[in-house]
């Protein structure tokens, strides 16, 4: 969120360049979960990224249906 407000007050507006940005905001300890998609970008390489960020932190269908049981 605080990286969509900076493209936004930055007029950035390039995939490209919120490519590079975002995986510069990335803990270097994570950015082995996303290499595949740093390492071969698309033709959408923010929106790429930001979704497989947004996937790796959200919990699993297994770990949301264990929650329910409890």
């Amino acid at each position: 969120m605080v990286l969509e407000s900076h493209f936004k007050n930055n007029n950035i507006r390039s995939q490209t360049s919120k490519f590079h940005t975002l995986i510069e905001a990335i803990p270097p300890s994570l950015v082995v979960h996303f290499a595949n998609v740093i390492q071969k970008p698309s033709q959408n390489p923010y929106d790429d990224l930001k979704a497989a960020i947004l996937q790796h932190s959200q919990p699993s269908a297994a770990e949301r249906v264990e929650k329910l049981l409890q």
